[in-house]
Formats: structure tokens, C-alpha cells, sequence
């Protein structure tokens, strides 16, 4: 099982739109509105291609044909803070099976090195709702650390109330 990760492109949008509509990953969102084509382009043309946003594909090898490889997420930083060095980070999966435990530790672990290494921040963060108790241990298991609870602090689009926990990682 090898897994690395990519910049995206402009040909991942058909992938990135495809998942984020998706019902259950929708759920992970704090904004939980439907993405169009041309909303990720404006999204990939202001932020990505003006790095005010860094974003990657996760790439697996397929298990019986190694030469195959096929994304299976997408990984971000954003609200980049290079005077506090500092990022948010956040995934959004396919809604295979693929995307397991093993998967998402792993990619957790390389969007977090590529954040330290490569771009240069000490503190990663993310945003998880209170109620995704499997994401919240994902990121404990990876090291991340409880900072805040904000309770009922989205009103999603449904009306409903929901609690977000903030998780950090120090270099």
C-alpha cells in the first residue's frame, strides 16, 4: 500500500467535485454547500494558483496492477500565517473503502511533513466536528493536541447546530 502526494491540477477538478458533493463527506464540511466546476476553478485559479492555498492529491498504487495510480483524496493547507508560521489543514476523501485508518494516518502524516519541511510552518492545525469521533482520534493518533471547543459554533444549512474541536500539531 504506497501512497504519496501530488500537487493538484486543473484536470483534478472533475475528482475534487465529484467528492466534495458527496453526502457523507459533506458532513465533514464546515461549509456543506454543493461545489460546481466552475466554483472549484474559481477556488483553483484565486487560491491554488496564487498559492494562497496549497493543495495536493493523494495518489495510491493500485494492490494487484503497481503501475496503476489513481487519487483517492485531496489534502490542503490554507489560512497560510507565515509571520506566526502556521496553516490549516484539512482532506476531503473518495467515498471508497480505500480511504481507510491506515490511509488517512499516513496521509495526515505527509501533508503535516510537507507542511514543516517544505513550506516552512512549526504549527499545523485543523477544525473537526465534535461528533467525528474516528477523525478526532486520526488526528490524536498522528500527535495532534486538543487546543479549543467551540460549542454550537456552525449553523449549517439544514439549520442545525454543530461544535467544532481545534487540533494542533508543533514541529
Amino acid at each position: 500500500m504506497s501512497i504519496w502526494l501530488r500537487e493538484i491540477t486543473y484536470d483534478d477538478g472533475k475528482f475534487i467535485v465529484d467528492w466534495r458533493n458527496n453526502d457523507n463527506i459533506r458532513r465533514h464540511c464546515m461549509d456543506d454547500s454543493l461545489v460546481t466546476m466552475e466554483s472549484n476553478l474559481v477556488f483553483y485559479e484565486n487560491n491554488v494558483l496564487t498559492k494562497k492555498c496549497f493543495q495536493y492529491m493523494v495518489e495510491k498504487n493500485d494492490d494487484d496492477f503497481p503501475q496503476c495510480v489513481y487519487p483517492i483524496a485531496t489534502g490542503y493547507l490554507k489560512n497560510l500565517d507565515y509571520i506566526n508560521k502556521k496553516c490549516e489543514l484539512g482532506f476531503f476523501p473518495t467515498y471508497d473503502s480505500e480511504w481507510n485508518g491506515n490511509m488517512e494516518r499516513n496521509a495526515v502524516k505527509l501533508l503535516v511533513e510537507k507542511a514543516f519541511s517544505k513550506h516552512g510552518f512549526r504549527k499545523v492545525y485543523a477544525y473537526i466536528f465534535a461528533d467525528c469521533i474516528d477523525e478526532l482520534a486520526l488526528f490524536v493518533s498522528v500527535g495532534f493536541i486538543q487546543e479549543g471547543y467551540f460549542k454550537d459554533e456552525l449553523c449549517m444549512a439544514d439549520g442545525k447546530l454543530r461544535s467544532i474541536v481545534r487540533l494542533a500539531l508543533l514541529k
